[in-house]
């Protein structure tokens, strides 16, 4: 029981500084073999203008790379078509960023894949992009309907004024002004995807895309299944 609790609570320490921290590194999703569960990403082109666009992955794509969480990191690169020289380690997020960025949507995105410091297993992925604060807003706003359309409804708390959609939150990052606001939505049967749009006071903002290994401790299911991912992980 007590090697059980001290799972969960790395878990939840992990994602709440997801939630926190931001990639440093570039970042490029390679291209993978076929039975990889990459998500179609191209190797980098110019980007002047972000563009949503196929940007997000679909469900298909979400759950292919469920199968990769609780894995070591060998076996992480190889099911997204990478190795070792192709990611730098980044110790504040006990993460992997990708040398190369990543193009979705016409729009070239630092990524990073995130690793359990204490069990050192998979357990999410994430994009990045940072410039001029009204073009972040502006990318932000028209991936919310995309993802809606993906994953269905938003499980962002009602009303919540760090939600994207609370009034006037874009105009303040729009405007320049620091903020961080995120929506959330259920991508896969384990994974839980946030959207963040950071302002960050000088005229810049950031547009985050993470997905991670959804552990809710209002779902005991996905708890017990992550436990299961730690448990396995430290039998090999």
């Amino acid at each position: 029981m007590k090697k059980t609790r001290n799972g969960i609570r790395t878990l939840a320490l992990l994602l709440c500084a997801a939630l926190a921290a931001l990639p440093l590194g570039g970042c490029r999703d390679s291209a993978a073999t076929p039975s990889a569960p990459d998500g179609g990403e191209s190797s980098a082109s110019s980007a002047e203008t972000p563009a949503a666009e196929t940007t997000l992955l679909d469900t298909e794509t979400v759950a292919g790379r469920e199968a990769v969480y609780g894995k070591p990191l060998a076996e992480t690169l190889a099911a997204f078509g990478l190795s070792e020289a192709d990611v730098t380690y980044n110790e504040t997020l006990s993460a992997y960023d990708l040398n190369a960025p990543v193009t979705r949507g016409g729009v070239e995105w630092a990524a990073n894949l995130q690793f359990d410091f204490t069990a050192n297993i998979f357990y999410a992925w994430q994009y990045r992009w940072q410039g001029e604060a009204a073009q972040a807003a502006a990318l932000a706003e028209q991936l919310m309907p995309e993802a809606t359309e993906l994953y269905g409804e938003p499980t962002t708390y009602p009303g919540a004024s760090y939600s994207l959609t609370y009034e006037g939150a874009l105009d303040g990052v729009r405007e320049g002004g620091a903020a961080r606001l995120f929506d959330t939505w259920l991508a896969g049967e384990w994974t839980r995807f946030e959207l963040h749009l950071d302002g960050l006071g000088d005229g810049t903002a950031s547009v985050q895309l993470l997905y991670t290994f959804n552990a809710d401790r209002n779902d005991p299911a996905t708890l017990e299944r992550w436990q299961e991912l730690v448990d396995a992980a430290a039998a090999e």
